[in-house]
């Protein structure tokens, strides 16, 4: 009896030394599908551009109204896309999927569970860090609906550059505007894609807002550092990489802030 005690006790050590090594593995496995899912999106963005005079999909579309923010809900995007003519094929999780062999986002709006078919399915859409997480209001629902009270629709995981245009003189310094590759001063530096919240619980996060949650684009407010302290971004060159939340997002007087790296630039132009 005393020897089994021994054995349970032995087995119990080995398992609390081994689960947290595992739970390690698991993430950096995360990690990298994440990282994969950004190259995938960075390929397809420079083959889109390549087709359509070096000129980039948008990045919000403020036809669909049904949600705050110009989010998607998936009955709209379904029914925008069967209209003639159709609204919303030039955005870029709609343009841009079919280029490296998955299917545009509003596709899904045709199933009547869409939400539970996009959610559980393994697509570039999706990180398996934050599909892991529990959904606890904030947060957009991934079954139910992108934020609460709103029909159902997709979760964004990633989000293009919301500041893509933001130094061009108006009108052109908006989302929706096209963006041409060449306007970029670095493009090694220039942002098009990254990692964002999901989830309020999301750590580290430096500013307040229960708004910084999935959205069709993207700034320093929105970017996740669920993998280790740190997420993914894709650059006008084609290139990803994984950088600490701490070094993509500054804090001034208690907000988010852009802390200007010289390698990570949210505006074309550098600034």
């Amino acid at each position: 009896m005393i020897e089994l005690l021994v054995v349970i006790a032995i087995i119990a050590i080995l398992a609390g030394m081994l689960l947290p090594a595992m739970a390690k593995v698991k993430e950096q496995a995360n990690q990298l599908t994440c990282l994969n899912n950004l190259k995938e999106w960075g390929v397809a963005m420079g083959m889109y551009a390549d087709d359509n005079g070096q000129y980039y999909p948008a990045s919000r579309d403020t036809n669909y109204v049904a949600a705050p923010d110009n989010n998607p809900v998936w009955a709209e995007m379904y029914a925008d896309a069967m209209d003639s003519p159709p609204i919303g094929l030039s955005d870029w999780f709609n343009a841009l999927p079919p280029y490296v062999a998955y299917v545009p986002l509003w596709k899904y709006g045709a199933n009547s569970i869409s939400n539970n078919v996009f959610t559980y399915s393994r697509s570039i859409y999706i990180c398996p860090t934050a599909a892991a997480m529990p959904t606890v209001y904030p947060d957009p629902n991934s079954l139910t609906g992108i934020e609460p009270g709103v029909g159902p629709g997709p979760t964004f995981n990633y989000g293009m550059n919301q500041r893509i245009n933001y130094n061009l003189p108006p009108p052109e310094n908006v989302p929706e505007t096209p963006f041409k590759v060449t306007q970029a001063v670095h493009p090694a530096a220039f942002v098009v894609f990254s990692e964002q919240r999901v989830h309020a619980s999301e750590t580290p996060y430096y500013g307040t807002s229960p708004t910084d949650l999935s959205s069709t684009y993207n700034w320093c407010n929105r970017f996740s550092g669920r993998h280790s302290s740190g997420g993914n971004i894709t650059f006008g060159d084609g290139h990803t990489a994984y950088f600490k939340y701490s070094y993509v997002v500054a804090q001034v007087n208690g907000k988010i802030a852009d802390p200007k790296d010289p390698d990570i630039n949210w505006e074309f132009d550098g600034n």
